[in-house]
């Protein structure tokens, strides 16, 4: 009887002080982004007063219907940001555009929005 060897998981050489990797999408795809707006009290809040931008190879296009939500859709490769902005405050999301290999994001990036503290401070230019 064949023994087998056993897989063992390698040890992460992740440092925990590291930011967390971006969010991928994969070029020729496209995702939606929605933002989450709650009071100091954690209570929902709703807006129609949402302001969407990108940086770097995407694009964004707001809903219409509702301007909590907007289509990505990747234009080149690379790292990107997404931004919602409200009257006082902002939210981003780095991603990273990659060629169809990875782990691409699950269709939806969330952003939340709440009170109290500063906004983020605006992305940096491309």
């Amino acid at each position: 009887m064949a023994k087998q060897a056993k897989q063992q998981d390698a040890p992460s050489t992740r440092n925990p002080d590291d930011p967390p990797p971006r969010p991928q999408m994969e070029m020729g795809g496209s995702g939606t982004a929605n933002v989450h707006f709650h009071d100091a009290t954690g209570a929902d809040i709703e807006t129609t007063a949402v302001e969407w931008s990108a940086t770097g190879p995407v694009t964004v296009t707001p809903d219409e219907a509702n301007p909590a939500s907007a289509k990505l859709v990747p234009t080149g490769l690379g790292p990107a940001t997404v931004t919602a902005t409200v009257p006082g405050a902002q939210a981003h999301v780095e991603l990273m555009v990659i060629d169809k290999i990875g782990a691409p994001i699950d269709g939806e990036i969330e952003l939340t929005i709440a009170p109290p503290g500063p906004p983020d401070p605006p992305p940096p230019e491309a």
